[in-house]
This record gives structure tokens, sequence and C-alpha cells, in this order.
């Protein structure tokens, strides 16, 4: 009588981690394999890597296929992902002239992983927006919390005339510091405005406003906002403190 032994198909039960940044080709994969019995070997489609953890792997769609020492072959599809890509808008507020520290820039982040930190040069600080700045250009670098980097840039001008200095004349946003409601108010002007967390982030925005509305912020917590109010060709970015 003859014995048949049947050898099992390996089994491999992935784990994988996703890239850290739009682009970035650090994903890892790795697999515990039962059935039949080892070595194990490794192969994944369209990547050299043969020994688990592999951990060079670009966003995308691949196969591992595991082979046990009888050569039973078993296989799994799996993906890496990533983030979106890290980007940044800066709204800007120019100066009233071109001696005065009146300029402000305000960061915008998307995509990557919050945190982010801020670096602005040649000044600026740390925060997300940069206030009482000169006339001139200046650049900000941008972290998030897996060290994805970013850059933008822009220039702060100096006004002329009645017409830049007219909104930041007549603008009123009180009280500040705050708890729960802010009155925004520039009388006889239509604006739209927008709110920035001191993270760069947009967290409320209003369009077509007619003199005067009132934000409702008790929902977000206490720190330091930036309210970004724009009519026709003027814009003005103000600090607020919610307490």
């Amino acid at each position: 009588m003859n014995t048949v032994i049947v050898s099992p198909s390996p089994l491999s039960v992935l784990s994988t981690t996703n890239a850290l940044c739009a682009n970035s080709c650090n994903g890892i994969i790795s697999a515990i394999t039962s059935g039949g019995s080892g070595p194990y070997t490794y192969t994944i489609s369209n990547v050299s890597c043969s020994v688990l953890p592999c951990t060079s792997l670009c966003p995308g769609l691949y196969s591992l296929y595991t082979t046990n020492s009888a050569g039973c072959q078993s296989s799994n599809v799996f993906s890496i992902a990533s983030p979106a890509a890290l980007q940044s808008t800066l709204a800007v507020t120019n100066a009233a002239c071109s001696t005065c520290p009146s300029g402000a820039l305000a960061a915008n982040v998307t995509g990557g992983t919050a945190p982010y930190s801020y670096t602005w040069s040649p000044s600026g600080g740390n925060a997300a927006s940069a206030i009482e700045l000169l006339p001139g250009c200046y650049t900000v670098s941008i972290s998030d919390a897996n060290g994805c980097l970013t850059t933008a840039n822009a220039c702060v001008s100096s006004g002329t005339g009645i017409k830049t200095t007219s909104l930041e004349s007549a603008l009123s946003i009180y009280p500040n510091p705050a708890v729960k409601i802010v009155q925004i108010k520039y009388e006889g002007h239509n604006f739209d405005l927008n709110v920035y967390s001191n993270l760069g982030q947009l967290i409320l925005s209003k369009t077509k406003v007619q003199n005067s509305c009132e934000l409702y912020l008790e929902v977000y917590s206490k720190g330091i906002y930036f309210i970004e109010v724009i009519s026709n060709e003027q814009k003005v970015v103000k600090k607020l403190i919610l307490n």
C-alpha cells in the first residue's frame, strides 16, 4: 500500500505599515506564516524583496507569494498607502507703508499628518501665522508629524493710499480675548472671512457678509486663532485669543 503525504499550503497573515510621506518608499510588509514546514520563501510582485519584513515599499498594490519547503505556494494581495501630499498656501496681508511692521502671512496647510511645525525666514517666528512683518519676501518651511517637508513663499508689499488702509482701520473684532462669541464688523462693506487655528488649519469660513457677523466659537479649544477678512482687493489678518 502506498502512502501519500499531502503538505498543506502555507498561510500567511500579513501586517502592513503605510509610507510616511506622499511618494516616499518606506512602507513595510511583514507576515506570520504557518502551514507545511519551513523554511518559507517569499516573493513580492515588482519588488526585489525576498526576506520579510520588507521595508522599502512605495505606495501601491502588491502580491505576496509564500512558498513552503514542499513547494506549495499561496498568495496574498496587499496595499501600501500614504498620506496626501503636504502642501501649503499663504494668505498675505500687506503692510500699511514701506517702513511699517504691519504685514502678515498665514499658512493654510493641507495633507500630511498633523501636527505641523513652522519655521519662517528671514523672520516671522514658528507659528502658523507670521505677524508684524516689514515689506519683503518670506519663506515658511513646514514639517508634519512624520517628518515630511514642504515650503511656501510669498511677498508682503507696502500699501498706498486710502484703499489699503481702510479695511485695516475700519475693521472691528471684539471682544478680544473672547470666550464664546466674537463680533466682526466692517460697516458699509461686504466681506469674506476665514478663521485659522494656530496650526494653520481652516476651521471656519463665511462669504458675502454684509456689515457684520457673529462667530460662535464655544466648540473650539482655548488658544490662539487668526481671523482673515477679505473685502474687494484688501485683506487683513488679526490674531484672536480664545479663553
